[in-house]
């Protein structure tokens, strides 16, 4: 089975996921009224949209900035003996 035909059929098992119902997962032989909870809890935390983080406040930058120069220079000649 190709990669595309795997993720497709995984998004409709996903999106199936979510109209289970107590019904459904008996009839599927989840006996355990327990287990069918559980099942139906985490099924609704996994589909629940996620709230997005709130943004941290910052304290305002008060660093003063200042350019620098770089200079490299050559001043015994070493380069040129290299080459």
């Amino acid at each position: 089975m190709s990669l595309m035909k795997r993720s497709a059929a995984a998004t409709a098992a996903a999106a199936l996921l979510v109209k289970l119902s107590d019904a459904d997962l008996k009839e599927l032989g989840v006996s355990s009224l327990g287990h069918r909870k559980r099942l139906l809890e985490a099924i609704g935390e996994r589909t629940a949209p996620m709230p997005s983080p709130a943004p941290e406040a910052r304290a305002p930058d008060t660093a003063e900035r200042r350019q620098v120069t770089v200079m490299f220079s050559d001043l015994v000649g070493s380069i040129h003996q290299l080459i």
